[in-house]
């Protein structure tokens, strides 16, 4: 078997040949499948390649591994994450309000507002948890922890006072709580729909006061 790295670059290579697309498609297809039939203790690339009709040394020459093939979700996810969290900021925070600027709103409702942003964050996940049940099972703690970075430029806004050091390691370890948060949803209450609106409030307490819990503790 070829090494990784000889992979890696074949998959650049590859990346815009029409054959090799489509045999990403076909993969694509039969993960989202078996992510909707809720197959997920059969998630393997053997299982994944039989759908696709393919061999197993094709699956390899796209991805390293299954836990790879997964994240291409994620990727996918993301872009919908950030258009969901703009939309949000708009609606809470935007930038004019009646003639005045409304980050000053923002401040005086911080609370309310981000409670508003995690509820949606946390609705998304919800209509998506198939995946997110996979990335729990997984111990995928990475791709929870890139659920923080759609939203750092909001929760951010409230510790500008403190210095760009103090920002950067209150939002590393905040981001370890909210994985913390998902992984006790996804685990113990199976994504339960009537959850959501604690843990939002949660998240929102959380971050309001992570630079005096986290850093001046």
């Amino acid at each position: 078997m070829r090494d990784v790295g000889a992979r890696r670059k074949e998959r650049i290579k590859n990346q815009n040949d029409k054959r090799y697309i489509e045999t990403q498609k076909r993969y694509e297809f039969a993960i989202g499948k078996f992510l909707k039939m809720g197959r997920i203790s059969r998630l393997n690339a053997p299982v994944v390649c039989n759908e696709a009709e393919t061999c197993n040394s094709t699956f390899y020459d796209h991805y390293t591994h299954m836990d790879e093939a997964i994240d291409l979700f994620f990727h996918k996810m993301e872009p919908r994450l950030k258009c969901l969290l703009k939309e949000s900021y708009r609606l809470c925070c935007g930038e004019k309000d009646n003639g005045r600027d409304s980050r000053n709103g923002f401040a005086e409702n911080g609370g309310a507002n981000l409670e508003i942003i995690f509820f949606k964050i946390l609705y998304f996940i919800y209509q998506n948890r198939d995946y997110y049940e996979i990335v729990i099972s997984r111990g995928n703690s990475q791709a929870l922890t890139k659920i923080a970075e759609t939203f750092r430029p909001v929760i951010k806004r409230g510790w500008s006072n403190y210095g760009t050091e103090a920002e950067e390691k209150c939002f590393c370890l905040f981001s370890w709580e909210l994985s913390g948060v998902l992984y006790y949803w996804g685990s113990f209450e199976n994504f339960e729909f009537s959850q959501i609106t604690q843990h939002a409030k949660e998240l929102s307490r959380l971050a309001q006061n992570a630079t005096k819990r986290l850093v001046y503790g």
